[in-house]
């Protein structure tokens, strides 16, 4: 059941359970800046879950070492089969996502990046405010997942109650950056 509606005040019902109020004119953070609208809001998601994984974990290499990306070093990272990562790699290539080479390697394009950072981002954020105001540890997927599964308005309220620095995506430039890039 949702809380009754109060004006001035947008409030979310989190499908795990969790309601947040935040009182402050539409379209503001909770410092009065605007508010940037998420790539990846609910109905406007470019890539599946299981896609953004693979997205996510090229990032993660590529942060590691310099691109292009092996097909098998992606495939161990990620715990999947080389053919698997072939098939996904050469679809995201087709989407613009990645530029690919076969038997070289795969890198992200800006486009690519641009969406995997915002997806670490909502998963980083998840598990920073678990961490922080609930004192729960949350497993790195399960913060994926409600990351993703999480309205752009709910992502940006937890954020506001977190001292992040990366605003509305990841911002890292080498994996030593943050402690929690591995996909």
């Amino acid at each position: 059941m949702s809380p009754p509606s109060r004006p001035g005040v947008n409030s979310t019902r989190w499908s795990i359970g969790v309601t947040a109020s935040v009182a402050r004119p539409a379209g503001r953070s909770s410092t009065g800046a605007p508010m940037s609208k998420s790539t990846l809001d609910a109905d406007d998601r470019p890539v599946s879950p299981g896609e953004g994984r693979y997205l996510c974990g090229i990032l993660d290499r590529q942060l590691r070492s310099d691109p292009p990306i092996s097909n098998g070093a992606l495939a161990d990272s990620l715990g999947v089969s080389a053919a698997s990562v072939t098939e996904m790699v050469e679809a995201f290539a087709d989407r613009g996502f990645v530029a690919y080479t076969p038997y070289e390697g795969v890198e992200l394009t800006d486009r690519g990046e641009r969406i995997a950072r915002e997806i670490l981002w909502r998963r980083c954020t998840v598990e920073q405010y678990f961490e922080r105001h609930l004192d729960v540890e949350m497993a790195v997927q399960r913060a994926y997942r409600v990351g993703r599964s999480l309205p752009a308005a709910a992502i940006e309220a937890m954020h506001g109650e977190i001292d992040r620095t990366c605003q509305t995506a990841c911002e890292a430039t080498t994996a030593s950056d943050c402690p929690t890039l591995a996909p």
